[in-house]
């Protein structure tokens, strides 16, 4: 056989074998709509594909944002690569991109400033605030509880917070700087305890799972403490995820009027999932699953109905291995976002 031959023959193969996978790996493409009746929701959800699907209701306390800033900075060094940076950044992005009733936007740090300059003289918080790198910039924290960032949280803004410590390290133009004596003199000021935020040098993996319908329903499956929350800082606090040693991989905790989330890991590529999750449901320190209904997708359409009870939020999840899709009902639209 001529070498001609065999190449015509390994590009046929190679063809097929594509024309294979492609019909293995068919982007599916979902949509849902809405009917109301009285306080009586109806949803069909369409799409071709054998899916998963979990009607979720929460009573969250509060309603949070819709809108986010998430922190971009060349001009202030970070405590992690810009490959880790951009990795996190693309897949939060390509996660959020799920719940269509969620924006984020990114900002440099004297954009970030000059909007919670804004909520501090106003007192309007329309929005949170996302920050990965693991540094806050020296324009926003100076690693006292007087800071801008600290008196914003305290005012009623949403901080999302993924990377080191909490409040440890400075971020200026010329380098980052450590705070001294984190565990004891900083984590009392902002916490009002000793060691509210695990320190650890090595990083830890948790093995049991804490609140765990909440955890498996809503698919907050981080499981790293390193930068854990303490499980009894004097606040009230929603903790999800895993647990070890006293510290939960994900937390959710009231922070004077405001909110800090925390999640516990030293990498943080993959707790951008979770982060996106916990956005996208609206969760609250205050966040209780009310009811929730499982299903699975088996033709073109799947419906399903529920009565809209004040006080609770509504979500449709679409859901395998992975999560597809998180909507989330508009009340005053009558119809899911």
């Amino acid at each position: 056989m001529s070498k001609n031959t065999l190449f015509v023959c390994a590009a046929i193969i190679i063809f097929i074998l594509l024309a294979q996978s492609q019909s293995y790996y068919v982007p599916h493409e979902f949509s849902i709509s809405t009917e109301t009746d009285g306080d009586t929701v109806s949803y069909s959800i369409h799409g071709i594909s054998d899916e998963l699907y979990t009607e979720i209701h929460l009573e969250n306390g509060f309603d949070t944002p819709s809108t986010y800033y998430l922190l971009r900075d060349g001009d202030y060094p970070s405590k992690r690569s810009q490959d880790t940076l951009d990795s996190t950044t693309f897949l939060f992005s390509k996660e959020i991109a799920r719940c269509p009733s969620i924006t984020v936007k990114t900002m440099d740090a004297a954009g970030i400033r000059g909007l919670m300059d804004g909520s501090l003289s106003t007192g309007e918080y329309g929005y949170g605030i996302i920050m990965i790198g693991g540094a806050i910039p020296d324009i926003l924290y100076d690693g006292t509880a007087s800071s801008t960032v600290i008196q914003w949280m305290n005012g009623g803004g949403a901080l999302y917070w993924m990377g080191e410590p909490f409040g440890k390290y400075i971020s200026t133009k010329d380098g980052i700087v450590e705070v001294p004596e984190y565990g004891t003199t900083v984590c009392s000021n902002l916490f009002g305890m000793e060691n509210a935020i695990n320190d650890s040098e090595d990083e830890i993996y948790a093995e049991d799972k804490i609140n765990t319908e909440m955890t498996d329903t809503l698919k907050v499956l981080c499981n790293e403490t390193t930068y854990g929350t303490n499980m009894s800082i004097p606040t009230d606090a929603l903790f999800l995820g895993y647990g070890k040693d006293g510290y939960a991989s994900a937390a959710i905790m009231k922070y004077g009027s405001g909110m800090l989330s925390v999640f516990g890991s030293a990498s943080g590529t993959q707790y951008s999932y979770y982060l996106a999750h916990v956005l996208s449901f609206h969760l609250t320190y205050d966040s209780v699953l009310a009811d929730k209904f499982d299903g699975r997708k088996t033709s073109d359409t799947a419906t399903g109905s529920f009565t809209d009870t004040p006080g609770q939020s509504h979500f449709v999840m679409l859901h395998d291995l992975r999560v597809s899709k998180i909507w989330s009902y508009d009340r005053d639209e009558g119809r899911f976002l």
